[in-house]
């Protein structure tokens, strides 16, 4: 038992190495950010992004990133909704591989410039309903690359699923989603939100590299506001490491008891 908790305190708490990506707090508004519709649909001010329009997605960019086996990378952000309303696809968050900087957006309006674009996109999408708490509204898509709505089409709903969000009005809520490869071919994904918390395995991962950060929003009557986005990476000790860590932490324990 004592081992046990050695154990979970060491990988809690002893990553090998961790790195920030990618940091952005909007305080000098949005640049590097696009909107699906027109520049006006996509605003930034008092330190915040703000998207005003119904059926549109918004996205940014940060540096390309490769998971390595063991390693997670972690997207974190604050997320409020003026207005949250119940439904299925109010709300879609998505990590996602471009395929190289000649597949990215590099402007507003790009739904209606280049409605191609995205067909070589991989990653993963989750998909809430920020209105309500029914069952079955959250759930995680894996991107396919065969269709042009980045958040849309060309999805495989992946196994598991969980209740929707149901946040409150014009409240601030922490955010994270995260994706932990664990071998050559798999991945795990976890996303939480106001208590709710998906995990759910891919074991037939596309892509392992990402480097596109989007959103969707719904049918919403007023507007989705998007802060503090931070994405780090970090590396998780293999089993054998850990074991080696653990048997240097009781042998010291011992030996200084001894003594």
């Amino acid at each position: 038992m004592v081992l046990a908790g050695i154990s979970s305190l060491l990988i809690a708490s002893l990553p090998l190495s961790a790195g920030t990506i990618y940091s952005e707090d909007f305080s000098s508004g949005r640049e590097g950010w696009y909107n699906s519709s027109s520049a006006g649909g996509l605003l930034a001010g008092g330190g915040e992004i703000k998207s005003i329009n119904s059926w549109a997605s918004f996205l940014g960019h940060f540096p390309s990133t490769t998971l390595a086996v063991n390693e997670t990378m972690t997207v974190s952000f604050d997320l409020k909704v003026d207005t949250p309303v119940v439904g299925n696809y109010k709300f879609r968050m998505g990590v996602m591989d471009s395929g190289g900087v000649a597949n990215q957006a590099t402007g507003d309006n790009y739904g209606s410039i280049d409605p191609s674009l995205f067909t070589n996109y991989g990653g993963y999408r989750v998909n809430t309903n920020v209105g309500d708490a029914a069952a079955g509204h959250t759930y995680f898509s894996e991107r396919s690359g065969t269709g042009d709505g980045l958040l849309s089409n060309g999805m495989t709903e992946l196994t598991n699923s969980e209740n929707g969000v149901n946040l409150a009005d014009d409240t601030w809520y922490t955010t994270l989603f995260t994706l932990t490869r664990t071998d050559a071919t798999t991945i795990n994904l976890s996303f939480s939100l106001n208590g709710v918390t998906l995990t759910d395995t891919d074991t037939t991962a596309d892509t392992f590299t990402f480097d596109t950060l989007a959103f969707y929003e719904g049918n919403v009557t007023t507007a989705t506001f998007v802060d503090n986005v931070l994405i780090t990476t970090a590396v998780i000790p293999e089993p054998t490491t850990l074991t080696l860590m653990v048997g240097a932490l009781l042998f010291g324990l011992y030996f200084k008891r001894r003594t």
